[in-house]
């Protein structure tokens, strides 16, 4: 293989043909650091772009999805309107919940595993949520684990619904 070299005159750099300003026919070349251009076209990134440290916000959305229940928790009592099916989504790097779970009285305990959805970057956040009934001031407590575990600590009354429309989780 041949040595690429630069050629000078009166020490002014000339380029050869085999370098980028030299190829006849090419009018873009590549996408400049530091002056403003307009770039046109689909671009698929490996990683999350940066502008400085902050990340870029990357429009993601896995639609709602099913949200696994297990442990102390049960499908809601209403499983023919979808309000009340547990779902999850994930949209622009914040974790959503909607629906609702039965938890039985006296019951709490850990209800879902979020790990496999989701790789969790939270501390331990707790939320109070509604439960369904005329009673304006029934709640419960839900714990997000950093393991990606939710978790009903504890609750103000009898055998209702735990809703869980509106919890909201930053991912990062």
């Amino acid at each position: 293989m041949a040595d690429i070299v630069q050629l000078q005159e009166n020490g002014v750099k000339k380029y050869l043909k085999t370098h980028v300003n030299a190829v006849d026919g090419i009018e873009e070349k590549y996408v400049d650091k530091t002056s403003n251009e307009t770039i046109d076209g689909i671009k698929t990134f490996v990683k999350t772009p940066l502008i400085g440290t902050q990340k870029v916000a990357v429009v993601e959305d896995t639609g709602w999805k099913t949200l696994p229940i297990t442990g102390a928790a049960s499908q809601p009592g209403s499983t023919t309107d979808n309000n009340y099916i547990p779902k999850y989504r994930v949209k622009n790097g914040i974790l959503m919940l909607r629906g609702s779970v039965k938890i039985d009285a006296g019951k709490t305990g850990m209800f879902t595993t979020l790990a496999s959805v989701v790789k969790p970057t939270w501390t331990r956040t707790a939320f109070k949520q509604p439960l369904m009934t005329a009673d304006i001031n029934a709640s419960a407590t839900i714990y997000a684990h950093e393991s990606g575990e939710l978790q009903l600590v504890s609750r103000t009354s009898g055998n209702q619904d735990v809703w869980l429309t509106g919890i909201q989780i930053p991912l990062s």
